[in-house]
C-alpha cells in the first residue's frame, strides 16, 4: 500500500529478527540419528504449530552438522521443494534440516504470531520472487531482503488475536465442506445400489407387467450373442456360460431379472494398447483414450487430446478400435471404477492398455451397463481376489469376462437409468453449490491477511507507540552493542 496507516513502518524482514539455516547431519555418522532433539524437515511444516516431527537427532549429530538448536516460537519457512513457503511455528526448541530458514522474532519489536500471518499472506510474492526449473527454491537472502510492515505493537496484539478468531471459522468452514465430497460420494455408490439390486425401481415392476419371461429373454440374448461369435470354439464356450450362469446360488435376484456374467451381454470383452509414443500426437485423424480422459465417469477428450494415425489404428490397434456407444472401464488403478460411455464424436476411437471394452449386446442398455460397472460392488469379489498382492489394483480381462450382471428388463433398464439420472443430477447440483462454497472460503483467508495487513482489520490507537519509535530504539540498542564490542575488540 502506498500510504501507511498512522503509526505504521516499513522495515525488511531481515531486521525484525535472527535469521539462521538448518543443516543435516550425515546418514553415516551412526550416532547422529535417534532420541534427543527434534529435527524438523520442510514436510514437518503444516502452516501451523509444530508438536511433532518425523525424525530426531542426537547431540552428536547436531555438533557434526550446520543444524542450530533453534528455541521455542522459532518460525521456519520451506525454501524449496513441492513444500516451498509453507511455514511452522515450533512449539519446542528443535533443529532443522537445510531445506528450512528459521528466525527468532525480536519480540520487542514484533509479536511472532503476526510475524506468522504476515509470512502467510506474503507466500505467493515470496514463491514468485524465487527461482523456477523442476525444483523452485527462495533463497534465505531473498526471504530476508522481502518488506513488512509494522504496526505498533500493541495493535499486533489486537490484530494477532481478530485473526486467530476469524481464521479459525475459516478452518470450522472448511472442515465442514471437507466432508461434503465423501457424504456425496455416499450418496451416488447408494443410489446405484438400490438401483443395480433392483430397490430403486421396485414400485415401477410392481405396476409394470413384463410380458417377457425369463427364460424367453435369455434364449433371446443368447441368441444375440451367438450371432457376434467368430468361431466355433466360442460358440461352444458362450453357449456353455450360458448353461452354467441361469441362475446363481449365492445371488438373490429381483422377480424376472437374469444373473449373467459380463461376456454373456457383450460382443467382446478386450482391453487396448499403447503405440509408440511418437506415434500419439495432439492432432491428427483418430483420437486415442486414456483413464486419464474418464472424468466424473463422462469423457472429456478435448482436456488432454490425443491422436493416432489411421495405420496405426488399423494396423496393430485394430483390436482395440472404440465405436460410439461402447462402454469403457479402467482397469488399471487405483482408483478403480472410472467408466464412461463412448460419445459420437468420431466415428471411431482407440483406447491404450489401461481401459476395457465392454461393448453391449441388444438388449442391454449401454448407460444401464455403466451403472452396474460404477457401482463398487460390482467389483468387490474381484479387488478381494488381488487384495492380498501389495499394491495390486489391476483387474485382468478375465476378471471382467466373469463379473456377474444383475440384468432386469430393457424397459426396466430405461427406468433405472431415467430415475438415477434424477437422482444423480440432485447430487450434481449440490457438488456445483459445495465447488462455489469452497472457492469463496478458500479465497477468505488471504482476503482476511490482507486486510489486516493494510491496516483494516482492527481500529488504531494513537496512544501506541509508533513502530518507526520501536525500530529506532532497536538500531540505538544495536549500533551501541556493535561499538562496545568493537571497542573491547580493540
Amino acid at each position: 500500500m502506498s500510504e501507511l496507516p498512522e503509526g505504521w513502518a516499513r522495515t525488511n524482514l531481515a531486521d525484525i529478527g535472527r535469521w539462521s539455516s538448518g543443516g543435516t547431519p550425515s546418514r553415516s555418522g551412526a550416532d547422529y540419528f535417534g532420541q534427543g532433539i527434534p529435527w524438523v524437515k520442510s514436510g514437518d511444516l503444516t502452516d501451523g504449530l509444530i508438536t511433532r516431527t518425523e525424525e530426531q537427532i542426537t547431540v552428536l549429530g547436531l555438533k557434526n552438522s550446520s543444524a542450530k538448536l533453534m528455541p521455542r516460537g522459532t518460525i521456519s519457512i520451506a525454501l524449496y521443494g513441492a513444500t516451498i513457503g509453507k511455514l511452522g511455528l515450533l512449539g519446542f526448541p528443535a533443529a532443522t534440516n537445510q531445506a528450512c530458514a528459521n528466525v527468532v522474532p525480536n519480540k520487542e519489536l514484533i509479536k511472532p504470531q503476526y510475524l506468522f500471518f504476515y509470512l502467510m499472506s506474503e507466500r505467493k510474492t515470496l514463491i514468485d520472487k524465487g527461482q523456477g526449473g523442476a525444483q523452485p527454491n527462495i533463497s534465505q537472502e531473498i526471504v530476508k531482503a522481502h518488506p513488512i510492515v509494522l504496526p505498533p505493537l500493541n495493535e499486533q496484539r489486537r490484530i494477532v488475536t481478530k485473526l486467530e478468531k476469524l481464521l479459525s471459522r475459516v478452518d470450522a468452514a472448511q472442515a465442514r465442506l471437507a466432508t461434503i465430497p465423501r457424504t456425496l460420494k455416499r450418496f451416488r455408490q447408494s443410489v446405484l445400489a438400490a438401483a443395480c439390486s433392483g430397490r430403486l425401481t421396485a414400485s415401477w415392476r410392481r405396476t409394470h407387467s413384463n410380458n417377457e419371461p425369463a427364460p424367453a429373454r435369455l434364449a433371446k440374448i443368447k441368441q444375440a450373442r451367438l450371432a457376434l461369435v467368430r468361431s466355433d470354439v466360442q460358440a461352444a464356450k458362450i453357449s456353455k456360460t450360458f448353461s452354467e450362469i441361469e441362475s446363481q446360488a449365492d445371488v438373490v435376484a429381483p422377480r424376472g431379472w437374469l444373473i449373467l456374467r459380463a461376456e454373456s451381454i457383450c460382443d467382446f470383452i478386450t482391453k487396448g494398447t499403447t503405440p509408440n509414443t511418437k506415434e500419439i500426437t495432439s492432432n491428427g485423424e483418430v483420437p486415442f483414450l486414456k483413464v486419464q480422459h474418464i472424468i466424473d465417469n463422462k469423457l472429456e477428450f478435448w482436456s488432454l487430446p490425443c491422436f493416432v494415425p489411421n495405420e496405426i489404428h488399423n494396423g496393430v490397434l485394430k483390436r482395440s478400435k472404440v465405436f460410439p456407444r461402447d462402454v469403457l472401464m479402467n482397469i488399471v488403478g487405483p482408483p478403480l471404477n472410472k467408466v464412461a460411455i463412448v460419445p459420437n464424436d468420431f466415428p471411431e476411437w482407440n483406447i491404450n492398455q489401461a481401459l476395457a471394452i465392454f461393448r453391449p449386446v441388444e438388449g442391454v442398455e449401454p448407460e444401464y451397463l455403466q451403472l452396474i460397472l460404477s457401482h463398487e460392488e460390482t467389483l468387490e469379489h474381484v479387488l478381494q481376489e488381488t487384495r492380498g498382492i501389495v499394491g495390486q489394483s489391476n483387474i485382468s480381462l478375465e476378471q471382467c469376462r466373469d463379473l456377474l450382471i444383475l440384468l432386469p428388463t430393457q424397459a426396466e433398464q430405461q427406468e433405472i437409468i431415467r430415475r438415477v439420472k434424477a437422482l444423480f443430477k440432485t447430487a450434481d447440483a449440490l457438488e456445483a453449490r459445495y465447488r462455489k462454497a469452497k472457492t469463496h472460503v478458500d479465497r477468505l483467508t488471504q482476503s482476511i491477511l490482507a486486510k489486516a495487513f493494510r491496516g483494516d482489520l482492527v481500529p488504531q490507537d494513537p496512544n501506541d507507540e509508533p513502530a518507526s519509535a520501536l525500530l529506532e530504539r532497536i538500531r540505538q540498542t544495536r549500533d551501541a552493542t556493535g561499538v562496545k564490542k568493537r571497542s573491547v575488540g580493540r
